[in-house]
């Protein structure tokens, strides 16, 4: 599941065997969003159960205005 985790679209299957609520978007557009800023979003799976996302940004330039 993770290797699609941000893919659009995509929901676990308890999430589609249970009809949680949900479209499987969320992942997909936070993941454009950090791309589009030249960061990185990974996935790790979080035991005993849950999944942990990780955003890294890179460190902008101050704005003085």
């Amino acid at each position: 599941f993770l290797e699609h985790v941000f893919e659009p679209f995509s929901r676990t299957e308890e999430a589609e065997r249970t009809n949680h609520q949900g479209s499987g978007l969320g992942l997909a557009i936070v993941a454009k969003a950090v791309q589009r800023m030249g960061g990185q979003v990974t996935a790790q799976a979080n035991t005993p159960h849950g999944l942990m996302i990780a955003i890294t940004l890179p460190k902008g330039e101050a704005q003085h205005g």
